[in-house]
């Protein structure tokens, strides 16, 4: 049964029926006790679905409610009381909610990511705190109440460079090869429940290429038959640079382009260089121009590409000779 029909039985129960702690005359003493035990295995099953849904959701407070429902059961207490505190504290804990967890998911080694978090109290909720984490670790916290409310805590590659007042907004300093990591946001409530949302992001560091992409071998006129042999390489990066030919504007055929050739500098990081090869034929030229391009990009944020032609030789000459002639007869 789904968590909300659970909710609708939990609220449409019996409410006149009562399990007082007090010992029950002889005469009603089995009718309470069915009435106990019928309201009990409702509750039993209620209690089962919360535990299931909170857990789903990543709340980690069900075990004060199951304390709740302990006491009240061992000692006979008010039934309608443990429906209204369940009902209390579901609505209580699911109050706080996370809206919105932004972690830049590539950024350039030496930038400054900013990571954001953002949530909503409910109208019962106070803030407790909110805490920032990378890859388990805590970094930065921010608690109300404390009389510093802003604290940090040594983590290598990781260094709060600013915050905003809430700890909702920071930013990190010029990020090194450590800066990356998983990154999770995790926001409080007040007590009693202290009920508390997380969410998590991973961010990769990232080393752009100083040139590139550069194009070698190709010749400024070309004939049918001829064989094409270019070159295009990038410089090192992390990681490597993904490379494309085309061909006067169009994706190159798989058949005409060679496997990427990588080799690594003294950082470690990435060269990637890829051949484009084929033999000139007329369909290669429009209007009488060859055009091909080399494309270089790292994820979202590098995107570079170089790009020359080539006049079709006997092509060139026919043009001049009809120039010529129709000059001629002029």
């Amino acid at each position: 049964m789904e968590a909300s029909s659970h909710f609708f039985q939990l609220s449409s129960l019996h409410r006149n029926e009562r399990a007082i702690c007090s010992t029950p005359s002889n005469k009603n003493k089995k009718e309470l006790s069915l009435s106990i035990n019928l309201n009990i295995q409702e509750l039993k099953g209620i209690f089962s679905c919360c535990s299931e849904h909170f857990q789903q959701n990543n709340i980690n407070d069900i075990q004060r409610i199951n304390k709740y429902f302990l006491i009240c059961f061992n000692t006979r207490c008010d039934i309608v009381a443990l429906q209204k505190q369940i009902l209390e504290h579901i609505d209580y804990m699911q109050s706080l909610r996370l809206i919105e967890l932004r972690v830049p998911a590539h950024t350039n080694i030496g930038s400054e990511p900013e990571l954001i978090c953002r949530w909503d109290l409910g109208d019962l909720d106070v803030l407790y705190s909110v805490k920032w984490y990378k890859d388990g670790k805590e970094f930065f916290r921010h608690v109300p109440r404390d009389f510093v409310t802003h604290r940090k805590f040594y983590l290598p590659g990781v260094k709060v460079k600013k915050s905003d007042a809430l700890g909702s907004n920071i930013t990190l300093s010029p990020a090194t090869l450590d800066t990356e990591g998983r990154y999770r946001c995790e926001v409080s409530g007040e007590r009693p429940l202290f009920p508390t949302v997380s969410d998590h992001a991973d961010m990769f560091v990232v080393v752009l290429p100083e040139y590139g992409p550069v194009m070698t071998g190709f010749k400024t006129h070309y004939r049918i038959g001829d064989q094409v042999h270019v070159n295009c390489t990038c410089g090192p990066s992390r990681p490597v640079v993904r490379l494309a030919w085309y061909l006067n504007g169009e994706p190159a055929p798989l058949t005409t382009v060679t496997s990427p050739l990588l080799s690594k500098d003294h950082k470690s990081f990435d060269t990637s260089s890829l051949t484009l090869t084929f033999k000139v034929t007329g369909r290669h030229f429009l209007n009488g121009e060859l055009k091909v391009k080399c494309l270089a990009t790292l994820a979202s944020i590098y995107w570079k590409s170089s790009e020359e032609s080539a006049q079709g030789k006997q092509i060139q000459y026919e043009s001049d000779l009809k120039k010529r002639i129709h000059a001629y007869f002029i």
